[in-house]
């Protein structure tokens, strides 16, 4: 096909968790179209945004989505996009759109598709607040689309903050079904297993330590058939 029409985008498949995702690297306006054509292709019923389209006076991705029941974002491939509605709190944004195929002779096809916008979370950075993230991975996690195994997941490069997101969703769930706490060496492995998929998953040792700490303060709130060592918080501030 055309040399263009490519999305650097992979499979990312944690098996412990029942989990599979798709990474990608935030939509450029030269990719914006093959990202929606993948949308539609995959059936993908949400899509997690963990970036700002512009951080620090950076590109990090074009504004792919309309914000405002004003605006329509048409692509190359007959896919039009649409605003259906938002609701917001001082961490991120919900948007439900919706994605029409004209397939031709005046017919089309149309999905609803839920796009979750995390935006307080710096470029190789942390978010500032475990609470915050959790809920923010709750509403994703609660609205069922991660069940589906073809949510899209992305920041700019799709692995830094997309790989700590992952990381953390695979970990609960591996938790919720088994009922039993994981380690701090578990995480790793889980990790590791899921490099596999992404090089470069999670990019800094700090990414790393708010993914165990954020996965600590989840497990504090599960309950567990043995008991689950109350480690000191001291280890978890992060920076």
């Amino acid at each position: 096909g055309d040399a263009n029409n490519y999305i650097n985008a992979s499979w990312v498949e944690v098996p412990k968790a029942e989990r599979k995702y798709i990474l990608t690297q935030g939509p450029l306006e030269s990719t914006m179209s093959d990202f929606w054509l993948m949308i539609w292709q995959q059936r993908s019923e949400g899509i997690v945004m963990l970036c700002k389209c512009v951080e620090k006076g950076v590109d990090k991705c074009c504004k792919y989505y309309p914000a405002s029941a004003d605006e329509v974002i048409r692509t190359d491939h007959d896919l039009q996009v649409s605003f259906v509605g938002a609701s917001m709190t001082k961490d991120y944004v919900v948007r439900k759109l919706r994605l029409t195929n004209r397939i031709g002779c005046g017919d089309s096809e149309e999905r609803i598709v839920t796009h979750f916008h995390y935006i307080t979370w710096p470029d190789f950075g942390v978010p500032d607040d475990h609470e915050a993230f959790l809920k923010f991975l709750n509403t994703v996690r609660s609205s069922g689309c991660l069940d589906a195994d073809n949510s899209v997941i992305h920041c700019s490069a799709g692995i830094g903050r997309s790989g700590t997101f992952c990381l953390v969703d695979s970990c609960l769930r591996y938790m919720e079904s088994t009922e039993t706490p994981v380690t701090f060496h578990q995480v790793q492995e889980m990790l590791k297993e899921m490099r596999r998929y992404r090089m470069g998953l999670v990019q800094t040792p700090d990414q790393l330590k708010f993914c165990f700490c954020a996965i600590n303060h989840a497990m504090k709130k599960l309950t567990f058939n043995g008991d689950v060592d109350d480690d000191d918080d001291e280890d978890c501030e992060v920076e």
